[in-house]
């Protein structure tokens, strides 16, 4: 084992002492960022003492909540963020997303947070992050939500723009069908599907290659899934930007790429490492099969001393 994946594991330990209290604090840190960023479509409007309540009760919430409940309670912050704004901007974002809940969301409960968890990745500039990520653990059910992330992010200065041309303090119930038709003009004219659409693409090349080698059972796969999902994204936002016309900065997206992979790599140390020189293989079998087994342990060291060498 080397020195690196030796000091993961134990601070690994020092969690394991204290999981229960760190799971929920981390649900709860988690919860704060991402509702944080999501009272933030209001563009100031809330004030800051609303914009607290909104952020600290649905992260609490979220502590003890089902994925499901989750969604929920993200889907209502985002819709009211915006409703402050925006009267019939926040029903357009309504009608997005109760059809992402329709045909997705609720088969998939769990697999749907890599959209709220993609939006605050690309907060911090590591949106390839969620995308390595539904590429070893996910897979193809990540499609869905990871295009609308892309779409969603994407799309934000079109919202805004939205948001400007339909004021609340302007809001009539008899205006809104005048003002939905100059919303709907100003989407068939700003909208950057070309843009979206090779993003998007690029994503899928990469969780589908991650996704396939993860599942080839080799020595390392977790590795050269992960490898294979990193150079996959690279050049598929390289070809999209060249070819696809996306609106992204070519250098700055590689080198998030890379940065997210090595974030992923010490995550995947974290979790286990396999011992794969002392990989047993096994044959037995029954009335009906022969089973043949590949049996890898996970590498182990002493509790104290010194830690050997792999």
């Amino acid at each position: 084992m080397n020195p690196l994946t030796a000091m993961i594991h134990r601070l690994i330990r020092q969690y394991k002492r204290y999981e229960g209290q760190a799971d929920v604090a981390l649900k709860f840190l988690g919860g704060l960022v991402l509702f944080f960023v999501l009272s933030g479509l209001s563009m100031g409007q809330l004030g800051a003492g609303r914009r607290l309540l909104l952020t600290v009760i649905p992260a609490a919430v979220t502590v003890v909540a089902s994925p499901m409940v989750v969604l929920l309670l993200a889907a209502l912050v985002a819709c009211f963020s915006v409703f402050v704004v925006s009267v019939e901007t926040a029903a357009l974002l309504f009608f997005l997303l109760c059809l992402l809940f329709v045909f997705y969301a609720r088969l998939f409960p769990t697999e749907s947070l890599i959209l709220p968890g993609m939006v605050v990745a690309y907060v911090f500039h590591l949106p390839q992050l969620a995308v390595l990520i539904a590429a070893l653990y996910v897979g193809v059910k990540a499609i869905v939500p990871v295009g609308a992330a892309v779409f969603f992010w994407s799309h934000w200065p079109l919202m805004q723009e939205l948001m400007a041309l339909s004021p609340r303090a302007n809001f009539t119930p008899m205006g809104s069908l005048d003002t939905m038709l100059s919303m709907y003009e100003v989407i068939m004219g700003k909208a950057d599907w070309m843009s979206w659409g090779s993003v998007w693409i690029a994503y899928l090349v990469a969780i589908m290659a991650g996704f396939a080698i993860n599942h080839l059972f080799v020595n390392w796969e977790r590795e050269k899934a992960l490898l294979a999902a990193a150079l996959a994204a690279a050049a598929g936002l390289t070809m999209a930007v060249l070819f696809g016309g996306a609106q992204i900065h070519l250098l700055s997206s590689l080198v998030q790429t890379a940065i997210s992979a090595g974030l992923m790599y010490l995550f995947l140390q974290a979790e286990y490492v396999l011992d794969y020189p002392k990989a047993e293989r096994v044959k037995f079998q029954d009335e009906h099969y022969v089973y043949y087994v590949k049996a890898v342990p996970k590498l182990s060291w002493p509790r104290q001393g010194r830690h050997p060498k792999a």
